[in-house]
């Protein structure tokens, strides 16, 4: 079992492109991590740094609490999955996983004993004679992870592992990596750009933006508490709705529509030094609203006692004009337009997206009233960082 310490670490390239900026991250043993971002965040530069093919600029990577910053790759007890497979196309299957060992001068039978060993926990035995050129890429990819287990390292290090497979592949391999996992208990770093893989696989996410940390915790804790804006519209699928609002004494005031706040709320807001008729990013979450037709809303106030209760989320209801409708079988997500006065027409660029159960009939070009409650919002400052306010 391996700890591994991340202190201030960066990369400054000689072009004084700074790649990851002042990194901190304290791993523990046996934990699984994964660095999730847009293109050129900086997560595959941070795993090339740990796995030595990349020099550390500043910072210190403490591996077991031994600094590691100047140990070649071989002498850091990692083992790494590329995105590519990186497979000798001219060795079979037994000489790819087998390689590696080879060059440790290990004897032949403990060889032979690891290549089988895994070749069946990850079902690729039968393949063991073929050429890379003769599997799929999902069986590419499963010799891959096999030469890197045979190896017993201290540390799995991922590179987009999953990039070049298919969707059903993709969700496959995703539960393959996770029995791995649990089964292997190998202190991991997993780099991918999909909110998806990082979500399911991971114990923590560490989230990068232009080589900064944008936020670390466990992957419900960034998609229900995100740090910042950017963290709230990356995490979760579809992404999270954003309206400009701006604050008035009791709530605020979004595409022409009162919102009310609670008090405590309201109290938050303003201890940040955030004034009335000052601009707010409301967030909220695809799957936390809800569309209910005009001719609806008026019997709802007559129905029973759950009924009153949807009456108390539509009390902040935004008129929309519904212009897309995307069944996918087991739920729809609708796209929406807000219908705003002539005075707010910024409000009617914005674009809704509301996901509602599959059996919920909606139809294009219809007038609805969008609600949410407001325990479902979340409020950011609406300047570039985007801070969490409440």
């Amino acid at each position: 079992m391996t700890s591994v310490r991340l202190i201030g670490i960066g990369k400054r390239y000689p072009n004084g492109f700074e790649a990851v900026q002042n990194l901190d991250l304290e791993v523990q043993s046996g934990e699984f991590i994964a660095l999730v971002g847009p293109s050129g965040c900086g997560k595959s530069t941070t795993l090339r740094m740990i796995a030595g093919l990349e020099d550390i600029s500043s910072g210190e990577l403490l591996i077991d609490d031994e600094r590691a910053n100047e140990k070649a790759p071989k002498d850091r007890g990692v083992a790494m999955v590329f995105q590519s497979y990186a497979l000798y196309p001219h060795m079979s299957v037994r000489e790819n996983i087998a390689f590696a060992l080879k060059l440790q001068k290990m004897p032949q039978v403990e060889i032979d004993q690891r290549v089988e060993a895994v070749a069946k926990k990850l079902q690729i035995f039968p393949l063991l004679d073929r050429k890379p050129k003769e599997m799929s890429g999902g069986q590419r990819q499963r010799v891959a992870m096999a030469r890197a287990i045979a190896r017993q390292p201290k540390i799995f290090l991922f590179d987009e592992p999953l990039s070049n497979l298919d969707a059903q592949l993709r969700a496959e391999m995703r539960v393959e990596i996770t029995k791995l996992q649990n089964e292997l208990k190998t202190t991991s770093f997993y780099v991918t750009h999909d909110q998806v893989e990082a979500m399911t696989l991971a114990d923590r996410v560490v989230l990068l933006k232009s080589g900064v940390v944008q936020q670390i915790g466990a992957p419900l804790e960034l998609h229900d508490q995100p740090a910042n804006r950017f963290v709230a519209t990356f995490i979760g699928s579809p992404t999270m709705n954003m309206l400009r609002t701006e604050l008035k004494l009791d709530g605020l005031q979004v595409c022409g529509v009162h919102l009310s706040l609670s008090t405590k709320r309201l109290e938050h807001i303003q201890a940040q030094g955030i004034k009335s008729g000052m601009p707010i990013d409301l967030g909220i979450r695809p799957h936390q609203m809800t569309l209910v037709a005009l001719d609806e809303q008026s019997k709802l106030d007559e129905q029973s006692e759950q009924a009153q209760e949807q009456t108390a989320t539509l009390a902040n209801g935004i008129k929309v004009s519904l212009e897309a409708i995307e069944p996918l079988g087991s739920e729809t997500i609708c796209y929406c337009r807000p219908i705003v006065t002539a005075d707010d027409q910024e409000s009617s660029e914005q674009r809704l997206v509301v996901k509602l159960d599959a059996d919920r009939k909606v139809e294009r070009g219809q007038i609805y009233l969008l609600s949410f409650k407001e325990e479902h919002i979340h409020l950011f400052n609406a300047d570039e960082e985007g801070v969490r306010l409440s």
